[in-house]
């Protein structure tokens, strides 16, 4: 590959066009054989098209110029096998097995990657074309391609090549992963993981031996291209944050583990630098602020040409601003406390007064009771004009309405029922006298029924109180609970930084000064009132400054800017400037 950076400029102009033109040549005749549904006649001028990616000729930035022009016509490729698939012309599996006996290994491959995923896709929910396997009883061996495509992409090496070889299989897997957690031939979260990071881990090895190709008058060269194509790397990164349902616990004891033993492994500056920086970015500051330790001892173990500073303050600053941002809502949260307090009590009391009136309600509003059945029933022997007219209180009225050929038995039945009635219309309407003169008894044990049933009623009132205030209370306990929390965050990463200042003595000084800046702000995002925290950062950088006063980077303009923006940091956090003379090392520092 030496020729590769040594040629002409024009010279790469033609070989790229030259690719190019044949690419767009078979790229043509591979859709008029797919849309005359010939589909082995098209996957023949795909794999023609193909054996233009096996040229070592082209930079690695005009290698990805066709690259793309590749990756364009294999899509329209895989919506035909997935059609051919439905529709029961072609099974995919044997597509993947048919493929396999092309002559050579970058066309065969790329070929089993377009179809492997194809056949991915349809384990999955439907694409945007409504694909589905042809059976839907049909179990798709998920995890078994995922593997065999993941192995037998081992068998390029090429830097150039195998890069690019294995990017494809990221693009085109990656809505196609396993996401869940039940073992199967479909594979879980687990295969998952373990294929993007292996995937990971074998294209920082390709990337890292892209600078060795080539002679060492255009190592600045490669090392140009090598910047453009970190992305691509890097991009793992993302496919690993994406995944959903992920748990924390797995990140911190597999995932992150396995990744900064890589980063830090690898031992080239380039690729420590980038990857530590796009590490920090792809996951989630919840998932740092767990892991902080592992992180600073990565890395303390990164080279001595990395550059730390770019690693550790945006780390610090994604904090802070976590921190900054969580406080404000804490504080919010706990501010609104005292009314949501007394509006959940007040509901709670409503709600339980209108459970004591529900209970409290008479049963004869849904059904009569026996006394309100005897007022109904008609006396013995009445006449029907007698009893459909409404009934009075008054015994001498029925005794008018009873006629001369009525006999004394049925006009003492009438008025007995007429005292009978008296009896219940008094009670009803609360006279005391009336229902004294039917039955003492009865009422005097209903009276204590109605007593006990009033004072459970308002004792179960009294437990829904307490119970939505005890709740209340909880409620009330978690935001203060989670400040105090976000006040203690400072302390734990403050260790940890400073102990990784101290293990690189190699670091530059101002360097140091702008990582304890960084973590000065952090305290003040934490929390701004104690000045303890603050306190600490001053007396380390004032440490700092005293070990090295004898460097050669002690008194450098560098130095001086970032020890202003350290002092500046306190005054444009408190309210009132002037509390900065309280702290002890402040002055001394000036």
């Amino acid at each position: 590959m030496s020729h590769v950076f040594s040629s002409s400029r024009d010279e790469q102009a033609k070989l790229l066009d030259d690719s190019l033109q044949a690419v767009k040549v078979q790229a043509f005749q591979m859709k008029r054989c797919v849309d005359n549904e010939r589909l082995l006649d098209g996957l023949k001028h795909c794999s023609t098209m193909l054996n233009e990616l096996r040229t070592s000729s082209l930079t690695p930035k005009n290698y990805y110029e066709l690259y793309l022009a590749t990756f364009d016509a294999l899509q329209y490729l895989i919506g035909a096998l997935r059609a051919a698939h439905v529709t029961g012309r072609h099974h995919l599996a044997d597509l993947y097995e048919l493929v396999q006996y092309a002559g050579n290994i970058v066309p065969r491959l790329y070929l089993m990657i377009t179809i492997g995923s194809a056949y991915m896709s349809l384990a999955g929910p439907p694409s945007a074309d409504g694909a589905h396997g042809s059976d839907s009883d049909e179990a798709i061996p998920v995890r078994e391609v995922m593997m065999d495509m993941l192995e037998m992409t081992r068998g390029v090496q090429h830097p150039t090549r195998g890069l690019f070889l294995r990017y494809y299989l990221s693009q085109m897997t990656k809505d196609y992963l396993p996401l869940d957690g039940v073992d199967g031939p479909e594979g879980n979260l687990d295969d998952s993981t373990h294929f993007i990071l292996t995937n990971f881990v074998e294209m920082n090895k390709l990337w890292v031996r892209l600078q060795h190709q080539g002679l060492s008058r255009d190592k600045e060269r490669r090392e140009a291209e090598r910047r453009d194509l970190r992305t691509l790397v890097g991009s793992n990164l993302l496919r690993l944050a994406s995944l959903t349902g992920v748990p924390r616990v797995t990140y911190e004891s597999d995932i992150l583990p396995r990744l900064l033993s890589q980063v830090v492994s690898c031992r080239d500056t380039l690729a420590q630098e980038y990857l530590m920086e796009a590490l920090v970015q792809a996951f989630s500051d919840e998932w740092h602020l767990a892991t902080v330790g592992q992180l600073m001892e990565a890395i303390s173990g990164l080279g001595p040409k990395v550059s730390i500073k770019t690693i550790v303050i945006p780390l610090v600053d994604r904090i802070s601003a976590y921190a900054a941002r969580r406080r404000e809502e804490l504080e919010k949260a706990q501010a609104a406390e005292p009314e949501e307090q007394s509006d959940d009590r007040n509901d709670a009391a409503f709600e339980a007064g209108l459970s004591v009136e529900s209970d409290a309600a008479p049963e004869s509003i849904d059904a009569p009771s026996e006394k309100d059945q005897t007022r109904d029933t008609p006396p013995c022997g009445k006449p029907e004009s007698v009893q459909s007219e409404p009934e009075d209180n008054n015994a001498g009225d029925i005794l008018n309405e009873v006629t001369e050929n009525d006999s004394v038995d049925e006009i003492t039945a009438g008025v007995a029922n007429a005292s009978l009635d008296d009896a219940v219309s008094d009670n009803n309407d609360g006279s005391d006298k009336g229902s004294s003169d039917i039955a003492p008894e009865k009422d005097a044990d209903s009276d204590v029924a109605s007593e006990k049933d009033a004072d459970s009623d308002i004792a179960s009132e009294n437990e829904a109180i307490d119970d939505v205030a005890s709740e209340v209370e909880i409620k009330a306990k978690a935001p203060r609970s989670e400040l105090d929390g976000l006040a203690s965050l400072f302390g734990s990463f403050w260790e940890h930084v400073s102990n990784l200042i101290e293990a690189r003595p190699d670091l530059p000084l101002h360097d140091a000064v702008a990582i304890c800046a960084s973590m000065l702000r952090l305290s003040l995002a934490c929390n701004p009132q104690p000045l303890e925290p603050v306190d600490s950062v001053l007396v380390f950088v004032r440490a700092q400054l005293r070990a090295r006063d004898l460097s050669p980077g002690a008194h450098n303009p560098a130095t001086a800017n970032q020890l202003l923006s350290l002092l500046l940091g306190p005054l444009r956090a408190y309210v009132n400037p002037l509390r900065v003379l309280e702290l002890d090392n402040y002055a001394s520092l000036l």
